[in-house]
């Protein structure tokens, strides 16, 4: 019986060890990325657009919107759909 109780300790550092690095690793993620992802934007809108405060996920979600619309069209000139 008092083996089992050595080998549960052993197997409790390395968990323990484990938890530890997890905790820290995901706390900085969610405590930094965020800011360095508005950094990032902020520096691509600077260089790409000359001006910081524009929006470039709304410059990448109109040119996917835009992408699936001229699709769509494709899609639709395929499957000889005429338009009213």
């Amino acid at each position: 019986m008092s083996h089992s109780g050595i080998a549960s300790e052993r197997s409790l550092i390395p968990v323990t060890i484990f938890l530890c690095i997890s905790v820290t690793f995901w706390w900085s993620v969610l405590t930094y990325y965020p800011k360095h992802l508005a950094y990032l934007s902020r520096r691509f809108s600077y260089y790409v657009f000359e001006d910081e405060t524009v929006d470039a996920g709304l410059v990448f979600r109109q040119w996917i919107w835009n992408s699936i619309g001229r699709a769509w069209e494709g899609v639709r000139g395929i499957g000889g759909a005429k338009e009213l």
